[in-house]
């Protein structure tokens, strides 16, 4: 006689992609995408998902996201729904977008300095380890008392690739991480969170209403980083450098992050390589 045991529920879209999000710390793409799911479609089964509403709810992402943040937000969800197929949804196919051609804005001295001065503390910090340590949005955002060590001068944090690395501090950064720590109720909580007094919620926001005062709405947080990238760059001429500062394991994905040259600075080139003086390549 065969068991009438019945087959073991699988749960809803909403709790995979909570479990699944609990791997990754908060902020994160990953988390933040699995998230929004969530709240879209969790309510259904994975065999009840289509492809019409998968499309559905990437098309709101059209409208609301730039270009490389779509481009890197669909590659999470194209993961994601991965592995909802393996409780029952069908393989679904998003439709493609064109990878954008990397930003090439830098931001000046002055204008830093300018941002500096019209910031909170949380956001100063923000501004100090996106640029001065060279991290991501969502990095920047989970560096926590729990992470940083006192005897190291360093924090150890969780890379967008999602492995660990321990990245040493500047002066200007461990002062107000080590003032967020002391003032910390829960040391698991974003140093930039605890000196904005509240969880930093809508940092989107908080940045443009900054970069509005300052008349820089045209500096993304990310452009920060890419600053430190390009100046670390013409000033040691080293590749390898940069890739190690970025923590990145892919070099391509480092060239990605210097600026262009300007068309005066080509022109440059040209004195430089000395096309009709001695010496010059056959």
């Amino acid at each position: 006689m065969r068991s009438s045991k019945k087959r073991p529920a699988l749960g809803d879209i909403g709790q995979i992609l909570t479990t699944w999000a609990q791997g990754w710390p908060p902020n994160t793409a990953n988390r933040q995408v699995a998230l929004e799911l969530t709240a879209e479609i969790g309510h259904l089964q994975p065999r009840q998902l289509s492809s019409f509403i998968a499309e559905a709810f990437f098309a709101k992402w059209r409208t609301r996201y730039s270009p490389m943040t779509l481009y890197t937000r669909r590659a999470i969800y194209q993961r994601l729904l991965g592995v909802l197929t393996q409780y029952g949804a069908p393989p679904i196919k998003l439709s493609k977008v064109r990878k954008p051609e990397p930003r090439g804005v830098t931001a000046t001295q002055e204008e830093i300095q300018k941002l500096l001065g019209a910031a909170t503390p949380a956001l100063r910090l923000f501004i100090i380890l996106c640029w001065q340590l060279a991290l991501r949005r969502s990095e920047a955002l989970a560096v926590t008392p729990l992470s940083y060590d006192d005897k190291t001068h360093t924090v150890c944090i969780r890379t967008k690739g999602g492995k660990m690395r321990r990245i040493p501090l500047t002066s200007d950064a461990e002062e107000m991480i080590r003032v967020a720590s002391k003032s910390a109720a829960d040391p698991s909580e974003s140093c930039v969170s605890i000196l904005n007094g509240r969880p930093m919620k809508r940092m989107d926001k908080r940045w443009w209403q900054l970069t509005k005062k300052c008349n820089l709405t045209h500096i993304h947080p990310h452009d920060l980083r890419r600053t430190t990238a390009t100046n670390l760059y013409r000033t040691t001429h080293d590749i390898r450098a940069v890739q190690q500062y970025l923590g990145h394991t892919q070099l391509v994905s480092t060239t990605h992050y210097l600026a262009p040259l300007s068309e005066e600075q080509l022109r440059g080139m040209h004195q430089l390589l000395n096309f009709h003086g001695k010496g010059a390549p056959n």
